[in-house]
């Protein structure tokens, strides 16, 4: 340790005696972007354009300036997509805006969140979220190309949302690709990460894909990265957006397979509310408050791997999300690390040398009928909308072939379209709230399923008097988790009123679920503790019926009850 300090000490001598322009090629600080830049996503296209690039979520246009405070856009409220480059991931400039003309509007009175590029089949695909607080039930994710990493981006159709495949809060997307396939992660608090298999072309979810529950209901921001055959799911937990009382951070599992389980260097799985394994919070001094969100995983030309965030400054009183740099490292067991567990205030730059664009070859046009964009009607009602199955002829470039390593031949872009096709469920949307969805004891939501004979609506249960209901179980189609709690043998009792106690800790446990739920019924299992099993009235915040649903509580023997499951009935 002594030895360290004493190294540590000639450094900084040896640094101060180097000119000032000579330390800045060798250190860096962060933030890198002082400006509002939440939910990066970095996309490597040096290859192609010479420069890296990041794009964040929508934000003003007092919060957008450059360093020198000139305006971005002259005359514009806000910017859709923000989107900088730079050489060497420390010095930005700020390019447009990605919709220079307006986001996609498909969810009413929504913004654009939490963009994820990527560069597939020589085309730009940027993944985004319509998202609005408290609209857990209207927010979607989406998809839009362009051929130039500046934009313009052109709509192209909805992913998943509440009504294609009964996720809640569908936001946060992230896209990841390789030999196993083309997946889509999504989704954020109060319903949890989820992943699902697209097409190979990125633009559609694969027929017959089955949606999977990765991360516990308190975890958003997802981004998947595989090295040496593990597949590292970093996602982010805590309150995102509070300034200085944030709590965001990151944490990180892993797995064999790109859709889990994921779990944690001591084996807990990351389902679990409690995830233990944090790589980045705020620092101790408090300089930097609610880190979180990381971008996609940059490697410089010594191998060393660098990660993009945004956090909370105190330099600005914690009034924007800025954007840090970090190097994030990996110890000897495979488990990825950041040297403090905190952000840095400065630190060696990373390396890379120039990198020429490889020139232009003449490509073929081959022009392709493929849907693009499809018109949509407005549903009035709850914001989400439906097809009309326009069409438009694209003109799609094929790949020159690589002097040193050969491509794949280009492939034309598939016509399927989303596998989900079910009936969409009625749902109205809740109003916006001032604040975001709590997430403290969240309410997880699995597939929606069709009860046997609903329980009729008695009102609330009167815990003097209890309504006697008599109903037949309803078939729930869910497979919680094997450390959620154990199934030992032993049948439910009849579902029964509810008693006060019982309706006591209901209450505790969701209380902070964004929902006003009624419960009208219960039944009990013994299984090293208790199962409790709600059949409940389920409103959203105006008091207007969502429908019902099924809430399963544990209580073991010598800890805490949780909320283990949250299944909305038809």
């Amino acid at each position: 340790m002594k030895l360290k300090t004493r190294l540590s000490a000639v450094l900084i001598l040896l640094l101060a005696l180097l000119p000032a322009g000579a330390r800045a090629q060798i250190l860096y600080g962060n933030p890198v972007i002082g400006l509002n830049c939440p939910d990066p996503s970095v996309l490597d296209d040096r290859e192609r354009s010479g420069y890296f690039y990041a794009y964040t979520t929508q934000t003003s246009f007092e919060s957008a300036m450059k360093r020198d405070s000139s305006p971005v856009i002259a005359g514009a409220g806000i910017v859709n997509l923000p989107i900088y480059r730079s050489k060497d991931l420390v010095n930005w400039e700020f390019v447009g805006d990605g919709f220079p003309n307006g986001h996609p509007d498909w969810v009413k009175n929504a913004n654009l969140w939490a963009p994820d590029i990527n560069y597939i089949n020589g085309k730009y695909v940027l993944y985004y979220a319509l998202g609005k607080w408290g609209g857990i039930f209207s927010s979607a994710c989406g998809v839009a190309v362009a051929d130039s990493p500046e934009g313009p981006f052109e709509d192209y159709d909805r992913l998943v949302d509440f009504r294609t495949v009964g996720t809640l809060n569908s936001i946060d997307p992230n896209y990841f690709s390789d030999h196993s396939g083309s997946y889509l992660l999504w989704g954020s608090l109060g319903g949890g990460i989820y992943g699902i298999e697209l097409t190979e072309d990125g633009l559609f979810l694969k027929p017959g894909a089955k949606k999977k529950l990765l991360s516990a209901l308190n975890t958003e921001g997802a981004f998947l990265y595989e090295r040496d055959g593990w597949y590292y799911l970093f996602a982010s937990a805590g309150s995102c957006c509070r300034g200085e009382r944030s709590t965001y951070h990151i944490i990180v599992g892993r797995s064999e397979n790109p859709l889990g389980p994921f779990v944690g260097p001591d084996g807990q799985s990351m389902l679990k509310l409690n995830y233990r394994n944090t790589i980045m919070q705020s620092s101790r001094d408090r300089v930097f408050i609610g880190p979180g969100h990381n971008s996609e995983i940059i490697t410089d030309d010594e191998g060393n791997d660098w990660m993009l965030y945004h956090s909370y400054n105190a330099g600005d009183g914690y009034t924007s999300r800025q954007l840090n740099l970090d190097q994030i490292k990996w110890n000897y067991n495979g488990w990825p690390y950041f040297e403090a567990g905190e952000p840095s205030g400065s630190n060696k730059r990373p390396v890379f040398g120039d990198v020429k664009p490889k020139p232009k070859a003449a490509k073929p046009e081959i022009k392709q009928e493929i849907p693009v964009k499809p018109k949509r009607a407005a549903d009035t009602a709850t914001g989400l909308t439906g097809d009309t199955g326009d069409k438009k002829v694209i003109t799609v470039a094929a790949e020159p072939v690589k002097t040193v390593e050969p491509v794949k031949t280009s492939e034309p872009v598939k016509t399927s379209k989303n596998a989900v096709k079910e009936e969409p469920l009625k749902a109205a949307e809740p109003v916006k709230v001032a604040e975001p969805v709590k997430a403290t004891e969240p309410v997880k939501v699995t597939e929606p399923v069709t009860a046997a004979e609903p329980v009729k609506d008695t009102g609330t249960v009167n815990v003097t008097e209890p309504v006697k209901v008599t109903v037949t179980e309803p078939e729930v189609v869910t497979t919680p988790p094997d450390d959620v709690f154990v199934q030992l043998p032993g049948g439910w009792s009849q579902q029964r009123s509810v008693y006060p106690d019982e309706l006591e800790m209901f209450n505790k446990l969701t209380k902070n679920s964004g929902l006003i739920l009624t419960p009208l019924s219960v039944s009990t299992q013994v299984v090293a503790g208790l199962n409790y099993k709600f059949i409940c009235r389920c409103e959203d915040a105006t008091h207007r019926s969502i429908g019902k649903c099924l809430i399963t509580i544990y209580k073991p023997l010598d800890g805490s009850a949780e909320i283990t499951d949250m299944t909305l009935l038809k």
